[in-house]
């Protein structure tokens, strides 16, 4: 029988983003704005009485769904966008694009553009104790098909290795581990690697605890409970440190904190490999990132990184060499003591 797949549902919830991003651009009128002169995020955020942070965050997504163009910061309207999306035009398809989406089932007065509206988005939290709800399902789904996953975390290490030499009998700190199987891969590659597993949730670790013995590791994992905004290390033992696909989530200052501390635990000259979103430099290519950076906003005010924003904060924390291997994996060295 087949693997189940987590693709279909992926596919949907995607495109879910992709119209609730529509949908808040109508709300807010941005097409007419910037039909109307009001080109820049901030001129565009004074017209919609919104946020700039958000508005701009808004408006990149725009660009990468093709509903915008931009130039030296300035936003554009396409042909598409001109014909289709400007209030007072005949064409003006709007409204029939919000009507089409039932407003009675999405909140044509959505709680969205509140917090379009605000300095810290809706101000909600997806890293604290009660969003266990949220991230023990996720592993448990992306449990189901860990085969597929596992053939993923195997070719990262093999990306990784064209840059790096990865160090053997290594210890590894899996930090944010979820299911764990991006690090288990790398303990199935060194057979003397010991990993350490560590989540805020109890319900994750026993995820990942599962996977491991399933995958006859379990003799060389351990599973620590501890939250990566606090956890505390010492002892400079991890010869290599995975971060799992959650750093995005954080401010600058967050990250470069959890990083600093991070650091306290591993040797001189060591590992850092994080799974993160990252956006393109001008933020108007990569879909994926810009649609997660508008929903991060949403959630709390925030963005997803650039690159040479992450090299930025990797610096401050100590962190060299700052390079990215995948759309979403960076790899830098703790810098020699």
């Amino acid at each position: 029988m087949d693997q189940p797949t987590l693709d279909p549902i992926h596919d949907i919830l995607y495109g879910a983003s992709k119209a609730l991003i529509l949908k808040i651009a109508i709300e807010a009128d941005v097409f007419t704005a910037i039909d109307r002169g009001y080109c820049s995020a901030n001129a565009v955020a004074e017209f919609a009485s919104s946020n700039v942070n958000g508005i701009r965050s808004l408006l990149d997504a725009l660009v990468s769904l093709g509903f915008l163009e931009k130039l030296e910061g300035d936003y554009q309207l396409t042909t598409t966008s001109a014909a289709f999306l400007v209030k007072g035009k005949p064409s003006y398809y709007g409204g029939s694009f919000m009507d089409a989406l039932l407003p009675w089932a999405w909140a044509e007065s959505s709680q969205a553009m509140t917090a379009l509206q605000s300095e810290n988005g809706a101000g909600k939290e997806i890293t604290d104790d009660a969003a266990v709800d949220l991230w023990q399902p996720w592993c448990e789904a992306h449990a189901l098909a860990w085969e597929n996953i596992i053939e993923n975390a195997k070719h990262l290490w093999d990306d990784v290795a064209q840059h790096v030499a990865l160090p053997k009998s290594s210890k590894v700190l899996d930090l944010a581990c979820g299911h764990g199987l991006w690090t288990l891969a790398l303990a199935q590659r060194d057979p003397q690697a010991r990993i350490t597993a560590m989540d805020h949730y109890d319900d994750v670790l026993n995820v990942a605890r599962r996977l491991a013995d399933d995958m006859g590791l379990v003799d060389r994992v351990e599973t620590v409970r501890g939250d990566i905004t606090e956890v505390i290390f010492t002892n400079s033992q991890f010869d290599i440190v995975h971060i799992g696909g959650i750093l995005y989530l954080f401010t600058a200052r967050e990250i470069e904190d959890i990083l600093t501390r991070v650091a306290a635990g591993m040797r001189p000259g060591s590992l850092l490999v994080v799974n993160t979103m990252i956006a393109d430099p001008d933020r108007c290519l990569a879909m994926g990132p810009l649609i997660q950076s508008f929903r991060r906003f949403l959630y709390n005010g925030g963005c997803v990184p650039t690159f040479d924003e992450y090299k930025t904060i990797f610096e401050a924390a100590d962190f060299i060499d700052t390079t990215q291997v995948r759309d979403s994996v960076l790899i830098a060295n703790l810098r020699g003591r």
